[in-house]
C-alpha cells in the first residue's frame, strides 16, 4: 500500500501545483479531476483485494495532497510580508490515541503527540453530550456577547445540575433499596 501512497504523492506533485498568474478559484477543475482519478484509484485498489484500513490511509494521503497544494496556493496568493505570517498547515485524524494520522510540521506534529499522551477518557456520564452540548451554547453566548462570563456559568450550573437531578435520584434510591 505505500506504493499507492507514493504513487499518489507523484501525482499531486505532477497535477496540483498551479500555473504561473492562476488563482485556486480559477483552477477547480484540477482539483476536482485530481479527486475524481485517486478515488477511482482507490477504488480499484479496493475491488482488486486491498483491505479497508490500507484504502483510509491512502484516502487520508489524497486528501492531504489537495489540502497541501490548497493552502500553499492560498499563500502564494499573499503578500510576502502576510506570507510570512501565515500559519503552517497541520491536521489531524483521531479514532483513538493509537489510531491517530497526523500531517504538519515536526514542531506542531511533536506538540500534538505530547498532548495525546495526556489524553484522558471522557466522564462515565451517559448525560455528558447534553453537558458538553450546554458549555459550548454557554461559550457562544460568551463570545457573541449576549452573556456575560458570570451569567453564562451561572445558566450552566442550573442547567447542569437539572440534568444531573435525576441521576441523582435514581443512585438515591438504589442505594436506599440496597439497605
Amino acid at each position: 500500500m505505500q506504493e499507492l501512497v507514493k504513487k499518489i504523492k507523484q501525482d499531486a506533485e505532477a497535477r496540483l501545483p498551479l500555473p504561473p498568474g492562476r488563482q485556486a478559484t480559477e483552477e477547480l477543475a484540477r482539483y476536482k479531476g485530481f479527486l475524481k482519478l485517486e478515488t477511482h484509484r482507490l477504488k480499484m485498489a479496493h475491488r482488486a483485494g486491498a483491505g479497508g484500513l490500507p484504502i483510509c490511509h491512502a484516502r487520508a494521503a489524497v486528501l492531504d495532497e489537495l489540502l497541501r497544494h490548497l493552502w500553499n496556493a492560498a499563500r502564494a496568493s499573499l503578500s510576502e510580508q502576510a506570507q510570512e505570517e501565515f500559519p503552517a498547515l497541520a491536521l489531524a485524524a483521531i479514532n483513538a490515541p493509537e489510531l491517530c494520522v497526523i500531517s504538519g510540521p515536526v514542531e506542531m506534529v511533536a506538540a500534538f503527540h505530547e498532548q495525546l499522551q495526556h489524553v484522558v477518557p471522557l466522564p462515565r456520564v451517559p448525560e455528558w453530550e447534553q453537558i458538553t452540548t450546554h458549555i459550548i451554547r454557554a461559550g457562544q453566548a460568551v463570545v457573541a456577547k449576549q452573556k456575560t462570563v458570570a451569567k453564562a456559568v451561572s445558566d450552566l450550573d442550573r442547567q447542569v445540575n437539572e440534568l444531573l437531578d435525576k441521576r441523582r435520584w435514581i443512585i438515591a434510591r438504589h442505594e436506599a433499596q440496597q439497605n
